[in-house]
C-alpha cells in the first residue's frame, strides 16, 4: 500500500505543481482504499508544498466568506423573520452549521455548532457579516492548518 509523506513541524518541504498533483493522487488512493474497507474512517491530509498551502488558504478564505453569507447572512435572518426570535435564529443556524460539517465526522459537529453560534452572535452584535467572515476565514486557515501539522 502506498503511504503518504507527512511534514512535521520544523521540517520544510519544497514542492511544485507536479509534486502537489502526485501527493493529491496518492491521497485519493489512500482515501479510496480506506473507504472500501468496512470500517473506514475520516483522514485529514495536510497540504504539502507552496501551491497546496496557497490553495488551502484560498479555500479557507472562500469557505469563511461563503458559509457566513449562507448561514449568518441568509438563514439566521430568515429564521429570525419567521420566528420573531433572535435566540431561536442563532441556535437554529448554529445547529444547521454543525450538521453541515458532519462529513468531518460526528465528533466535531458539536464544536463546529458552537463556533457557528459564536459567529452568529458576532454578526448579530456587529449588525454585519464582515467581522464574522474574517474570523471564520482566519479560524479555518490557521486552526485548520495547525490541525494538519500537529494532528489535532
Amino acid at each position: 500500500m502506498e503511504e503518504l509523506e507527512t511534514v512535521r513541524p520544523g521540517h520544510h518541504h519544497r514542492g511544485g505543481l507536479l509534486e502537489s498533483l502526485e501527493w493529491y493522487r496518492r491521497a485519493r488512493l489512500v482515501a479510496y482504499r480506506q473507504a472500501a474497507h468496512p470500517r473506514w474512517r475520516f483522514v485529514s491530509l495536510p497540504p504539502i508544498g507552496h501551491l497546496a498551502i496557497t490553495l488551502w488558504l484560498a479555500l479557507s478564505v472562500s469557505a469563511g466568506f461563503c458559509e457566513e453569507a449562507v448561514y449568518r447572512g441568509y438563514l439566521q435572518k430568515q429564521f429570525q423573520a419567521l420566528s420573531g426570535n433572535a435566540i431561536f435564529a442563532l441556535l437554529a443556524q448554529a445547529i444547521l452549521f454543525g450538521i453541515g460539517h458532519i462529513y468531518q465526522d460526528y465528533k466535531p459537529v458539536l464544536v463546529i455548532s458552537i463556533l457557528g453560534l459564536e459567529y452568529g452572535l458576532l454578526a448579530h452584535w456587529r449588525r454585519n457579516l464582515r467581522s464574522a467572515m474574517l474570523s471564520h476565514a482566519w479560524s479555518d486557515a490557521v486552526a485548520g492548518y495547525l490541525k494538519f501539522l500537529w494532528g489535532w
